[in-house]
């Protein structure tokens, strides 16, 4: 997560329309070690955006598919967004 409040960051990678004004997107951009673009997610879903990050990036997403911990999820992002 980043907080880019003068959009140094935002304007080039698409997520602000201009400099001055515009509310950014919500995206996700995957920077390689090499600081090379890798992947960007224009939309998603916040019940399963870590999952496929991490599945993106090679790696094993943690099982929260079921259970409390998911419902806890679902009230939380019903309520918050």
């Amino acid at each position: 997560m980043l907080s880019d409040t003068e959009r140094a960051l935002a304007l080039p990678l698409g997520a602000v329309p201009n400099a001055e004004k515009g509310h950014p997107s919500r995206i996700t951009v995957v920077i390689g070690p090499d600081g090379t673009l890798e992947k960007r997610y224009e939309t998603v879903n916040p019940m399963d955006h870590a999952d496929e990050v991490l599945r993106d990036l090679g790696g094993t997403p943690p099982v929260v598919k079921s259970g409390v911990f998911r419902k806890l999820l679902k009230k939380l992002f019903d309520k918050f967004g």
